[in-house]
């Protein structure tokens, strides 16, 4: 192993450890180096050699190469209290504290939480030890000079906003001060809330998704081959901690339209102008950690020293659906009305008894329900729909009391609508429909219409 330096923490971290004092050197800078062990050079193979040399087009997901030579940075549980880490522009190589862990597993190696750090402000000196400081001050997209963009710092303050309904089109904006706004033209790039996670209860963006379960060109075992990007989704993002927003920010000085999402480990960011390969893109929190903890930090005062907070989860997981958000009763029954009307927050399209009926990408579909037969064509001048949305756009949605629900895709509010529902069952069913508008949150009144089917 060569080219290591070391660094150590400016202050002591709680009651528990040793104090650490090492000398204020910065970690070794130079246009590049070589990676400071075996294993962190398969892990940049694996998916930058190929980028490197040309054999595909897309996005790193590590950089170049390191910017910074091995360094030995104070972790608690890492053997005798320190680990090995390498800087990246887009991350942190971190050899795993796990001493049992194999050394050929994709585990060996990990990425650093350093985009939950730098917004929460929380420096990680441990598993469950912290230094509290600011969030950090610098710009999480674009140009490092645009004083517009959001920050870091602005995106603490998404952390617990609400969730996105699943399968809603984005078009959620922020600005640096942290102010949510919606931009109906931004709906046009067709991005959804796809994939919900329900350790952090926040969704990920559609086009974040395809690019963390995607497969292309990858270097494994000494050869060009064919594979998963990632060997699991979130094994170079970690989880989502915000939600993705839309913001305007300078590239190369000219403003952008650029979604942002962040996750525990990584900032994902999607240009629909850039070129196919690189409308997704990671982030350079590497670099931005690298000046945030060795410029920012130590050059202010050591902060109080901070007490165990439980660890942000970390383990990858599978997406799951989100909670229910509408009580059985005010769905009904076959052949008995809703006890309740629905309640003007209360409706989410993502109930229970509603995840497995399709949900339509076309004008027209026919959902059936069980039992003899009755068909019943619908259109759209049934509903007293928003005929003015402050948006201009909508959405339909018609329950249908016997299991079933249509769930019509985002239009212009002037745009008609028409398709057919089949009832397998004899009864009397009370179906509710209403329209909503998805940027400005407005819903109509439900309205309630008797089918007899015989």
């Amino acid at each position: 192993m060569t080219g290591i330096s070391r660094k150590a923490s400016g202050s002591i971290v709680l009651a528990l450890i040793v104090a650490m004092v090492g000398a204020a050197i910065l970690p070794g800078l130079a246009t590049a180096n070589q990676p400071a062990n075996d294993a962190f050079q398969r892990s940049w193979e694996r998916t930058d050699r190929p980028v490197s040399e040309l054999a595909v087009s897309r996005t790193w997901t590590w950089g170049p190469e390191a910017f910074t030579s091995g360094v030995i940075e104070p972790y608690l549980e890492a053997e005798d209290g320190e680990r090995l880490v390498q800087y990246y522009d887009k991350s942190r190589m971190e050899m795993t504290t796990d001493l049992t862990a194999d050394p050929g597993s994709v585990w060996y190696v990990v990425n650093g939480l350093l985009a939950t750090e730098m917004i929460t402000g929380r420096l990680q000196l441990g598993d469950n030890t912290f230094e509290q400081y600011a969030p950090a001050e610098i710009n999480i997209a674009g140009d490092p000079d645009d004083s517009s963009a959001p920050t870091y710092a602005t995106f603490n303050g998404l952390l617990d906003l609400q969730t996105f309904e699943l399968g809603s089109l984005i078009g959620a904006t922020v600005n640096r001060a942290g102010t949510i706004d919606q931009n109906p033209a931004l709906l046009d790039h067709g991005v959804t809330a796809q994939i919900y996670v329900e350790e952090t209860d926040h969704t990920v963006a559609s086009v974040f998704w395809q690019f963390m379960t995607s497969e292309g060109t990858i270097y494994e075992n000494g050869m060009m081959t064919w594979g998963a990007l990632f060997e699991n989704a979130f094994f170079a993002t970690g989880l989502p901690i915000t939600e993705a927003y839309w913001a305007t920010v300078l590239v190369g000085g000219e403003p952008r339209n650029v979604l942002i999402q962040a996750f525990e480990r990584r900032i994902l960011t999607y240009t629909p102008g850039n070129p196919q390969g690189w409308q997704v893109e990671a982030g350079n929190v590497g670099r931005h950690y690298y000046e945030w903890r060795y410029e920012v930090i130590d050059s202010g005062e050591p902060p109080p020293v901070s007490p165990t907070v439980p660890p942000v989860p970390t383990v990858p997981v599978q997406p799951t659906q989100p909670p229910v958000s509408v009580p059985d009763a005010d769905r009904g029954t076959i052949g008995t009305p809703g006890l309740t009307p629905l309640g003007a927050d209360a409706y989410s399209p993502l109930a229970d008894s509603y995840r497995d009926v399709l949900v339509s990408s076309d004008m027209g579909v026919t959902v059936t329900g069980v039992g003899p037969k009755a068909t019943l064509h619908w259109q759209k001048s049934f509903l007293p729909y928003i005929s003015h949305t402050p948006s201009g756009k909508v959405y339909f949605v018609f329950d249908f009391n016997d299991g079933s629900m249509f769930i019509s895709p985002v239009v212009d509010a002037n745009v008609g609508i028409q398709f057919w529902h089949t009832w397998f069952g004899r009864g009397t069913f009370y179906v509710k429909a209403w329209a909503i508008d998805p940027i400005a949150g407005v819903r109509s009144e439900v309205t309630h219409q008797e089918i007899v089917v015989q």
